[in-house]
C-alpha cells in the first residue's frame, strides 16, 4: 500500500516511533544482537493506570517471538486490572520491589526473582504495598 504522509505520521504516533523508521533501508545482513537503552520507546499500555509505566525494550519491527517490556509500578498503588489486554502467553519476572497479584481470587506475594506465567488467567489486581517502585521484565509471546 501507499499511505499518505498524514497516515504515516499517525502510524508513527501510534507505534511511538520516528517517521524515519518507515524509510530505513533493510539490509540482508545479520540481525542486531545488542539493543541500547537509548533506543527503548515508551509503551502504550492497553489498560493505562497513572501508577504504571512501560517501555519497549526491543525496537519496533524486531522479530524475537515476543514483545519485551520493562514495567514499573509505583508504590504504594493498587491497580484493579491487568495493564495489558491478555491475548496469549505472558510472563513477568520481578526484578526489584514487591508486588501482590490476585489471580483466581487468590493473592500471591511476589519478591525479586519470582516469575508470573499467564496462559489463560488474567490478573484481577496488582498492588505495590511499598514506596519503592516495583520493576518487572514482561514478555508477551507472539502467536
Amino acid at each position: 500500500i501507499y499511505p499518505s504522509l498524514p497516515a504515516l505520521v499517525k502510524m508513527a504516533e501510534i507505534l511511538a516511533v520516528d517517521v524515519g523508521v518507515f524509510f530505513r533501508h533493510q539490509s540482508g545482513g545479520a540481525a542486531p544482537v545488542i539493543f541500547k537503552a537509548a533506543d527503548q520507546t515508551t509503551a502504550v499500555l492497553d489498560r493505562p493506570h497513572g501508577g504504571v509505566a512501560a517501555w519497549h525494550l526491543l525496537p519496533p519491527g524486531t522479530r524475537a517471538g515476543a514483545d519485551v517490556y520493562q514495567v514499573a509500578i509505583q508504590g504504594p498503588a493498587t491497580i484493579d486490572h491487568h495493564f495489558f489486554a491478555h491475548k496469549g502467553v505472558e510472563m513477568g519476572y520481578l526484578v526489584s520491589g514487591r508486588l501482590e497479584v490476585v489471580i483466581r481470587d487468590q493473592t500471591h506475594e511476589l519478591t525479586p526473582g519470582d516469575l508470573v506465567c499467564l496462559s489463560t488467567d488474567t490478573p484481577a489486581r496488582w498492588r505495590n504495598p511499598t514506596r519503592e517502585t516495583a520493576r518487572l521484565l514482561w514478555l508477551k509471546f507472539n502467536p
